[in-house]
């Protein structure tokens, strides 16, 4: 079962875990002959919640490097480049570069590390981009208002 779409999202120290309860499971199922139903679901309710964490743990890594590479598409290379400065892009990509870096460093950190990296860079992305719709905001009222005052009709 670790075939497909979980194994993909597993990093070594999950993989490791797991096969290691999965096999700690296996090796008290042949000497347990005369358990009881009880000790069975005890059993597999241990072995779901390590199944359970090691998936979300997984999840959220998966979450917070889809962010930084949208963050990265879009900001620094798509369509939405033309509105940061150069300060701004220049900050903006070395904390997406610092939180991949991060992450591919953290092979054993957990679901609160990647959330509290992921609202990190959230934070820094909406401050960038706040200040850019600011800017352009600014900028067009600058323009509305040359054309309107200083050369169109309203003189």
């Amino acid at each position: 079962w670790l075939e497909g779409t979980l194994q993909d999202k597993l990093v070594g120290s999950d993989k490791a875990k797991l096969k290691t309860v999965v096999q700690d499971t296996l090796d008290w199922l042949d000497k347990a002959q005369s358990a009881e139903k009880g000790d069975f679901d005890a059993k597999r309710c241990a072995l779901e919640s390590v199944v359970k964490t090691i998936q979300s743990n997984a999840d959220a890594r998966r979450r917070l490097e889809a962010y930084c590479f949208t963050t990265q598409d879009n900001w620094l290379e798509g369509t939405l480049q033309d509105k940061l400065v150069g300060s701004d892009k220049a900050k903006l990509k070395t904390v997406v570069q610092d939180t991949l870096d991060w992450l591919d460093k953290a092979q054993s950190a957990e679901k609160g590390d990647f959330d509290a990296k992921r609202c990190a860079l959230e934070s820094v992305v909406k401050t960038i981009q706040s200040n850019a719709d600011a800017r352009r905001r600014l900028e067009a009222y600058c323009f509305t208002t040359q054309d309107n005052w200083l050369e169109g009709t309203l003189q």
